[in-house]
């Protein structure tokens, strides 16, 4: 049987990123929206392309004027790096509910907002709004199983799993979990691929082992605050065609 692979960075040319502007009457707006134009110039700068997703009649241009920033600051023709996406999302957790890219396409992850701790109902539907639009291969990988896209890290030879948050987040059994994950994922018995499953049971990963990279000598640049904005709002993927 031929295992799933996600894809690593170096196979990835884009990113996904959610405008905050659920936030906007909170105190720290303006202080979230400076992460976010420090995000989009290390992306940008390093050749990379953003997919930025907005809600209807959201003015990005205005929301960066309140900081006296511009996109074209960044780059003159920051249009071409940048494809705007719009779409009622709930919260800005996209690398949970947005698709993960694999070898073979996207995989679909079902989301509950964490238990059904917070609303997610346009969340939950993102990934079936996405392919509608850009026709991309993809595949409903976990089913019935509730797996966050951040509670998943991988290198081209390990797969490591959040086991407490999965468990918690799901009505079925460690053991069932386990043994899916299992067929769709561990190489170690089926391929001469030293690729292996390994399950993790802390709460949360570390920000050292979470972050997706942008370009290695960028990221020492975000302090540890701006590394949690990057590592919850920033999906890694390949840009749609």
């Amino acid at each position: 049987m031929i295992k799933e692979s996600f894809v690593t960075d170096d196979d990835t040319n884009a990113l996904m990123i959610v405008w905050p502007d659920i936030y906007r009457e909170k105190i720290f707006w303006h202080g979230l929206l400076r992460i976010y134009y420090e995000i989009i110039n290390i992306i940008i700068s390093n050749g990379y392309f953003i997919t930025l997703v907005h809600h209807k009649g959201a003015n990005i241009i205005h929301d960066l004027s309140e900081i006296d920033h511009k996109l074209s600051n960044i780059n003159d023709k920051y249009d071409k790096f940048i494809s705007l996406y719009e779409y009622n999302y709930d919260d800005i957790w996209i690398r949970d509910y947005g698709p993960k890219t694999t070898k073979s396409g996207l995989s679909k992850f079902n989301f509950n907002g964490y238990g059904n701790k917070y609303l997610h109902k346009n969340d939950s539907f993102f990934f079936n709004d996405f392919i509608k639009k850009y026709s991309i291969n993809n595949k409903d990988f976990f089913g019935e199983i509730v797996i966050e896209g951040g509670n998943i890290i991988n290198s081209t030879r390990d797969y490591i799993f959040n086991k407490n948050p999965i468990v918690m987040h799901n009505s079925l059994s460690w053991l069932e979990i386990k043994e899916k994950i299992k067929l769709l994922f561990d190489k170690s018995s089926t391929s001469s691929v030293s690729a292996k499953l390994k399950i993790s049971s802390g709460n949360v990963f570390s920000s050292s082992t979470n972050c997706r990279r942008v370009a290695p000598t960028s990221l020492p640049l975000l302090s540890s605050v701006r590394l949690f904005i990057y590592l919850y709002h920033v999906l890694k993927m390949k840009k749609p065609t």
